[in-house]
């Protein structure tokens, strides 16, 4: 997929869409998870968004991958998912967002890997088809 119409196709899909509205979806979700995908002319995945809020789910993540401390929290109601997009495709093609409760615990977190490959391991990591 070129440059132009992937940033053409992120702008439409995801360029009013905040950090807050996705995590809400994923809430409505009896899983907690939810997920969204461009996929290229062969059906591969070019990216992928997932947001987890569910406990178990964000456990299990952190066994799996270490998140480490991202610094700052992004402002949720403001971000929107092409920001996260965006920098993404600048950091390799994967980045995260997490959001923190009043414990101090991740309560919610968004990955966008903008990769075929980075695409396939986050999917594999929320098992998620193919």
């Amino acid at each position: 997929m070129e440059l132009i119409e992937f940033a053409s196709i992120c702008a439409e899909r995801w360029k009013e869409k905040t950090l807050q509205e996705f995590r809400a979806e994923a809430m409505s979700k009896d899983s907690g998870i939810i997920y969204d995908a461009m996929r290229q002319k062969d059906g591969q995945r070019a990216l992928l968004l997932v947001c987890t809020t569910g406990t178990t789910a964000l456990e299990e993540l952190e066994r799996k991958i270490d998140l480490g401390n991202e610094g700052d929290p992004a402002d949720w109601r403001k971000l929107t998912l092409v920001e996260l997009v965006m920098r993404s495709t600048t950091a390799g093609g994967l980045c995260y967002e997490s959001l923190l409760g009043e414990d101090g615990k991740r309560s919610a977190i968004i990955l966008c890997a903008s990769t075929p490959e980075m695409a396939i391991i986050i999917g594999d990591l929320f098992s998620l088809p193919r």
